[in-house]
């Protein structure tokens, strides 16, 4: 089995503080953010406070790597707040070389998906 489909089907769970970055109109806004997934091709931020109408292409800094991509996807949880799926654009795939979060924990997604169907 190759590194590069290893690293493909890995994600990280965790739980970092990170700045994301994004266009609301013509104004450039910043908030925090907690990174809860990444896995090479996308993350998962939760945010707290609503932001609005905002443009899907965003970025947020980690670790002093920023990483840019699409948000792909918005669930709204009434007590936490807004989870965005962000698809990392090509130039800024992760890899746990780059940095690794705090708090993190290395899940294999084809052991998840046959844990799950157990």
């Amino acid at each position: 089995m190759s590194m590069r489909y290893q690293a493909e089907n890995t994600t990280w769970l965790c739980s970092e503080l990170v700045t994301l970055v994004y266009q609301h109109g013509f104004e450039r806004r910043a908030v925090t953010a907690n990174l809860e997934q990444i896995s090479p091709s996308s993350a998962v931020l939760l945010i707290d406070a609503p932001i609005g109408n905002f443009s899907d292409i965003v970025a947020f800094i980690a670790q002093g790597h920023e990483l840019r991509g699409r948000v792909t996807g918005i669930e709204q949880d009434r007590l936490l707040g807004s989870l965005l799926t962000i698809e990392l654009d090509v130039s800024t795939r992760w890899t746990p070389e780059w940095f690794t979060p705090e708090h993190a924990l290395r899940v294999d997604r084809r052991q998840a998906v046959a844990a799950s169907a157990a």
